[in-house]
């Protein structure tokens, strides 16, 4: 109120209206205050439940980081083993080609042919000169032991 207005008010009534007029203020203010405490829990509530869902999503990564990483370290060790069994970088050593053409060379005597020559559809070893039926070997002896039945 402006004091043009409290002409002929008592005094008593004017502190009266002051009174009032400041608790009407303060109630105000109060209410102001409020309101903005209000909107801030809200607010904080807000990025409260964020956090929260941030922190789910976290765990969830986690989770499926330790399963990577546990994935990870079986190839790793998969790897590593695959290293260790590399193969040779040679096809044959001298001694396994000798050995193969060994048995290139009797294949080759016992067909009375070279290796370009032979194929399955053709194959003759020869059998004809050969001992018929079952044949045996004694081994550890110096001596032969041959048995033929007819």
């Amino acid at each position: 109120m402006i004091k043009s207005d409290l002409k002929g008010i008592s005094p008593l009534t004017q502190r009266l209206l002051a009174i009032d007029t400041y608790w009407k203020l303060e109630g105000m203010q109060e209410n102001l205050i409020r309101d903005k405490q209000l909107c801030h829990f809200r607010t904080l509530c807000s990025i409260q439940d964020r956090m929260i869902s941030v922190l789910h999503k976290l765990e969830e990564a986690w989770r499926l980081f330790e399963d990577i990483t546990r994935y990870l370290g079986a190839l790793e060790a998969t790897l590593d083993q695959q290293e260790q069994m590399q193969p040779s970088d040679v096809y044959l050593n001298q001694k396994d080609r000798r050995m193969l053409d060994w048995h290139f060379a009797n294949l080759e005597f016992a067909n009375a042919a070279t290796l370009d020559q032979l194929s399955l559809k053709n194959w003759d070893q020869d059998d004809v000169h050969e001992f018929g039926g079952f044949h045996s070997i004694v081994e550890s002896t110096r001596k032969l032991l041959i048995i033929v039945n007819d």
